[in-house]
C-alpha cells in the first residue's frame, strides 16, 4: 500500500515520510512495520505496523487536490456549533478522521471563532491539533519548512 519515499499523514503526528520498511518480532510474532519521519519533529520515528496501519496514516493530498480542497473551504462560511459538548464531540471526531478537506473547514471555522472572542480550552486545544495537521501537509506537499509555513499561515489568518 505505501512504499519507501511517500508522503503520509498520520492520525497524531501530521505529515511524515515514510523512510524505511523493517521486520520485527514482538512476542515471538515477527511483524513488517513503516517507519515513519515526522516532519515537525526531526527526532522523532514512528513504528506502523505494515497490516494495522488503514487507520492511523494515509497518503497526503496532491497539490492539485489541496488547491481544489482549499478552493472548497474558502467558499463555505464559517459556521459554529454553539453547544460546547456536541461542539467538542463534532470537532473531535473531524480531527480524527483526519481528513484534509474536513480539518480545514474545522481549521477555518476555529480561526473565524478565535477572531470574535477567546476559545475555550477544548477548542484551543482542538485548533492546535488542526494546525499541525494541516500545516504539517500544507508543507510536506509543497517541500516546504514546517515552521514557516506554521509561521506564514498564522500571519495569513491574523490579518
Amino acid at each position: 500500500m505505501y512504499k519507501i519515499g511517500d508522503k503520509v499523514v498520520h492520525q497524531l503526528e501530521g505529515a511524515c515520510f515514510i523512510v524505511d520498511l523493517v521486520k520485527m518480532e514482538h512476542n515471538n510474532i515477527k511483524k513488517e512495520y513503516y517507519i515513519l519521519d515526522p516532519i515537525r519533529d526531526k527526532k522523532s520515528r514512528l513504528y506502523i505496523a505494515k497490516n494495522h496501519n488503514s487507520n492511523r496514516i494515509r497518503h497526503a493530498v496532491s497539490q492539485q487536490q489541496m488547491k481544489e480542497y482549499e478552493d472548497i473551504a474558502n467558499s463555505n462560511a464559517p459556521s459554529w456549533i454553539a453547544n460546547a459538548k456536541i461542539r467538542n464531540l463534532t470537532y473531535s471526531k473531524t480531527i480524527n478522521a483526519f481528513d484534509f478537506l474536513n480539518v480545514l473547514i474545522l481549521l477555518k471555522n476555529l480561526i473565524a471563532q478565535k477572531a470574535i472572542k477567546k476559545l475555550c480550552t477544548n477548542d484551543s486545544q482542538l485548533l492546535v491539533a488542526a494546525q499541525r495537521l494541516i500545516y504539517s501537509e500544507i508543507s510536506i506537499v509543497n517541500n516546504k519548512d514546517y515552521d514557516l509555513v506554521s509561521e506564514k499561515m498564522t500571519d495569513f489568518y491574523s490579518l
